[in-house]
């Protein structure tokens, strides 16, 4: 909710009073990213989240999340490993971006719906996640959600392994 706020300081005396108050608007910690690279806090252009801003494919969505400069082309920092005996994904993970939720999705192949069943995302914990799915042939993806007005974004397919 916007906050009011009464005059305009020392410097606009003309604006220093309360019949005439200034709204102040908090951003979302998306838009506020936005403004720091873009200059713009809207999702459009070169600041959409689908926008790719650089030659390394990832689109700013993925970048914000992964806490990358949208501006500099990255290496994807997603780092695989079945050592543990099942497959985990080590992602880094932007702190302020509170406003989005990163899913492991998984199918037995590329004709039946993606789900998140039989996965686990663990979050700031040394423990490998532990997943039923144990068999050969299934597929996985990383898929980020947004906050509930823009719609989700899917990276990346990579064919699961069994130790």
């Amino acid at each position: 909710m916007p906050q009011l706020f009464s005059g305009g300081g020392e410097i606009n005396t003309g604006n220093d009073n309360a019949s005439d108050p200034t709204t102040v608007i908090a951003l979302a910690p998306i838009q506020f990213w936005r403004w720091q690279w873009f200059g713009i806090t809207g999702d459009s252009g070169v600041a959409a989240d689908t926008a790719i801003s650089t030659s390394d494919g990832m689109p700013n969505l993925l970048k914000y999340a992964l806490g990358l400069d949208p501006l500099v082309p990255a290496a994807n920092p997603i780092i695989g490993d079945i050592s543990t005996g099942y497959l985990r994904l080590s992602v880094p993970r932007n702190p302020n971006a509170t406003d989005v939720t990163f899913l492991i999705e998984v199918t037995d192949n590329l004709t039946t719906p993606w789900t998140t069943n039989g996965t686990t995302v663990d979050q700031n914990t040394p423990n490998p996640p532990a997943s039923p799915r144990q068999h050969a042939g299934q597929f996985i993806r990383r898929r980020l959600h947004p906050a509930a007005d823009h719609p989700p974004v899917s990276s990346g397919r990579s064919r699961g392994a069994n130790p």
